[in-house]
């Protein structure tokens, strides 16, 4: 009787009469209650299929690093690998120069960090 009530699918020869107010009280709270599983269920679903992939495993950064002169200008040169068999579209990279730094004052900022361009 639910299954028929949830999917719309008919009664055929059964159905809830006014002769059973009870009837009619607990058919309503169960769709209500069956709409609010399947929104919760929907919600999960996509929440499972928007999340972003463990990427962190299979992005992989070469162990030395190189400074170069080009141009009059030192550059910090690294390469970048991507251990998945398919292709990275769009990748965008950003990197920060972390630092012991001491201002004129006087005071030790041992973790200064500066975005690199």
């Amino acid at each position: 009787f639910s299954v028929e009530t949830q999917h719309t699918i008919g009664y055929g020869s059964r159905q809830t009469t006014e002769e059973c107010p009870d009837g009619i009280i607990l058919q309503c709270v169960q769709s209500i209650v069956g709409v609010l599983i399947q929104v919760c269920m929907a919600g999960i679903v996509f929440a499972k299929l928007s999340r972003p992939k463990a990427r962190t495993k299979t992005v992989v950064f070469s162990k030395s690093a190189v400074i170069t002169q080009r141009n009059g200008h030192l550059f910090l040169l690294f390469r970048v690998g991507n251990m998945r068999s398919s292709h990275l579209l769009e990748a965008h990279v950003r990197a920060q120069f972390i630092q012991k730094v001491t201002t004129e004052e006087g005071e030790n900022i041992f973790f200064h960090q500066q975005e690199l361009n």
